[in-house]
């Protein structure tokens, strides 16, 4: 059996935004399912599992390199959004998607943090 460890994880990202790039300067985190199940104890002990409905989420960490409007990027709404993981040969594309925070800045090394683009549609598209 082959050893698949490893796979699926680590390498470079590039993030595009509304045709603005964008690179990571720390995790860049995908919640790419749109349910979030979980379970309820009822009072006879019984266990039930619940679903709740959630938005499809890139969560990341950029570096401000001048230039960058925020307060534009957190008014603009319904952009397309696509998470290039370079080393993974693989897309992840959000459209018609927005920004949430709360975003700081850390003035020493100027990321940014708390920034999350969400969506109710994702595409993942494996390249060869």
């Amino acid at each position: 059996m082959a050893n698949n460890a490893g796979l699926g994880a680590g390498g470079r990202v590039a993030i595009n935004v509304n045709g603005r790039w964008y690179h990571p300067v720390a995790d860049v985190k995908v919640e790419q399912t749109s349910i979030e199940p979980d379970a309820v104890v009822n009072q006879d002990g019984s266990v039930q599992r619940i679903v709740k409905p959630k938005s499809f989420k890139i969560d990341m960490t950029i570096r401000d390199r001048r230039g960058l409007n925020l307060e534009q990027l957190m008014t603009e709404a319904g952009f397309d959004v696509t998470l290039s993981e370079v080393d993974q040969h693989r897309r992840v594309l959000l459209t018609n998607a927005f920004a949430t925070g709360p975003l700081s800045r850390n003035t020493q090394n100027g990321e940014i943090s708390g920034l999350v683009i969400q969506s109710d549609q994702i595409k993942i598209v494996e390249l060869a």
